[in-house]
């Protein structure tokens, strides 16, 4: 019988569960809690494909994070718009992704769009919203426009103050990259939650609970999922707070302004944990008239939209072909 996955993670760093095949291990990294949970043939091949997969989420997570000295991204913010700074293949081809879907949305997704999210949380800090003046200056800042890929592996920012910042796309990477570690280890059977984003893969699948917006304890609805991930981007996980008034946490690139709209969350699900964690947060920002249209004209996705009604009431928006277990 399948059991709904609600998202709770274990206290344990590493137990063993249901026979000595099936392994449940939680690592604190990228910000959040990661659990993997994994059954192989021997309970010592379990293990060592587990630590393989949480060492190469920690590799990317020093490649591609801005806050390691050491990463890529820390040295594009800080020099690329002095000096051409080159990087690897990897990194390229997932900052193309990143501008690819930055397209496709016609903005809504942008990995530059920090100098926003900077104003907001200074906003936050000292109890007054942004100017409209601030908005524009910042806006110089934004847009996948300013970053100038050139020869050899090397980006160039246009401007001084732009940056770069994978929080809505590395997640799903780091995802990605996990479950192709389990299965050259030859794990079979595998689910894997990086902070709320999940991917499943082998015979079984899983039922993936969606959370209510009005009360995040209580289940509205749920997702069979099978070698897919799931991301979800919601209102009610966090905001900014600003002289008494509360403000998405999710800020529309095309404007600078946290979003407004009647959408109180986004559950995509995808078989590239990638594109998973890029539409979620996207969709959001697009609306339910256009976030479907945009599901519809993309490959193998699916997604449910909650929105808010007259008196508080939910309404559920669902793909066509998702199945729902409620």
């Amino acid at each position: 019988m399948r059991h709904i996955h609600k998202n709770i993670m274990l206290k344990n760093n590493l137990l063993s569960v249901a026979d000595n095949k099936t392994i449940i291990c939680m690592r604190y990294l990228m910000g959040t809690f990661v659990q993997i949970e994994a059954s192989g043939e021997r309970r010592e091949q379990t293990v060592e494909a587990i630590n393989a997969a949480f060492s190469e989420m920690s590799r990317i997570e020093s490649v591609f994070s801005k806050y390691i000295k050491e990463s890529y991204t820390h040295a594009l913010n800080n020099y690329g718009f002095l000096s051409p700074q080159i990087v690897s293949a990897e990194y390229l081809g997932l900052l193309n992704e990143a501008i690819k879907f930055s397209e496709i949305t016609e903005g809504a997704f942008d990995v530059t769009v920090n100098p926003f999210i900077n104003l907001w949380e200074r906003a936050q800090h000292i109890g007054t919203i942004p100017s409209a003046t601030e908005i524009r200056e910042a806006s110089l800042d934004v847009g996948w426009n300013n970053i100038i890929i050139q020869s050899n592996n090397s980006i160039l920012l246009r401007n001084r103050r732009s940056e770069i910042d994978f929080g809505g796309i590395g997640k799903g990477y780091a995802i990605d990259r996990a479950v192709d570690v389990l299965k050259r280890h030859d794990i079979k059977n595998a689910l894997i939650n990086v902070g709320g984003q999940i991917y499943c893969f082998g015979d079984d699948g899983s039922d993936i609970g969606i959370r209510s917006p009005k009360d995040p304890d209580y289940l509205i609805d749920s997702i069979f999922i099978k070698n897919r991930s799931i991301a979800t981007s919601a209102n009610y996980e966090r905001c900014f707070h600003i002289n008494g008034k509360q403000y998405s946490h999710i800020i529309d690139p095309r404007t600078g302004f946290p979003v407004r709209n009647d959408v109180l969350s986004v559950s995509i699900t995808s078989p590239s944990a990638t594109i998973a964690d890029i539409l979620s947060t996207s969709i959001f920002i697009l609306g339910v008239e256009k976030g479907m249209k945009l599901i519809k004209n993309l490959n193998n996705l699916k997604c449910i939209i909650i929105t808010r009604k007259a008196k508080n009431k939910l309404v559920l928006h669902k793909s066509s072909g998702i199945k729902c277990f409620p």
